[in-house]
């Protein structure tokens, strides 16, 4: 992997990243050409972009875009119902194994929880740390970056938790057209876990975790087909329940 990275945003890289080998430093944007990916500042934001396309790039922000509005209206997302969020309910410590672009955890911090935040890839780690670091105090303080694989931390917990929350990749489908961006991206950086990958985690969540939460597609088989005690349907996803 070639991750070309301009001399202003180089110093937002967080340190998994720095040590992969993967980066290249770039005086011009306009010199990213041949690389897998660039990380540039977007209105003093890591935003990373892939050569040649068109588009927006892609930032980890809490406050602005679709996380913002959704985080407003937190409480009536299906995702913090299934985790047991209420106004009523104390806040509780959820595990995200999945971080992704972190757009899940934007959702459960706004619902109250405390969120230990996985991620694997340095990449997306790092864009996840400048988000992070970029976030009002209180929500930060909401929030324990990991740099992880989900299955492994969770093998090392001795204490059980109240709360895993994950969003394996969806299954393939047929055309990569109906990928959002953010989604194809996420294959390509990721790739798509095994179904040894998806059992693990799943027999590891559980094992580890009073609640499990898995997102799919609305008309997609339980993870690993294994059925859930309960799930909340929606048009396009469901979260299946473990408890």
């Amino acid at each position: 992997m070639k991750i070309a990275v301009t001399s202003q945003a180089r110093p937002r890289v967080a340190q998994p990243l720095a040590d992969s080998g993967w980066l290249e430093r770039v005086d011009d944007p306009a010199e990213a050409r041949g690389h897998d990916w660039l990380l540039q500042l977007d209105r003093d934001r890591l935003a990373l972009s892939r050569p040649g396309e068109q588009g927006k790039p892609v930032v980890v922000d809490f406050s602005e875009g679709p996380v913002g509005w959704r985080r407003a209206r937190a409480h009536q997302e299906r995702l913090v119902r299934a985790c047991g969020l209420t106004r009523a309910h104390p806040p509780r410590e959820i595990v995200d194994t999945t971080g992704g672009f972190a757009r899940d955890t934007g959702l459960l911090t706004a619902g109250g929880a405390r969120v230990t935040l996985l991620e694997r890839h340095p990449l997306l780690h790092s864009l996840i740390a400048d988000g992070v670091a970029r976030a009002e105090p209180g929500l930060a303080q909401q929030i324990q970056l990991v740099h992880a694989e989900g299955t492994d931390w969770l093998a090392g917990r001795s204490q059980i938790l109240d709360v895993v929350y994950m969003d394996p990749m969806f299954p393939p489908i047929r055309s990569k057209q109906a990928l959002k961006k953010e989604q194809h991206w996420l294959r390509l950086l990721a790739g798509e876990p095994s179904a040894q990958e998806e059992h693990h985690l799943l027999t590891t969540a559980r094992t580890h975790a009073r609640r499990v939460v898995v997102k799919r597609p609305h008309d997609a088989q339980p993870l690993d087909g294994v059925p859930p005690h309960h799930h909340l349907p929606g048009p396009a996803v469901r979260f299946d329940v473990y408890d």
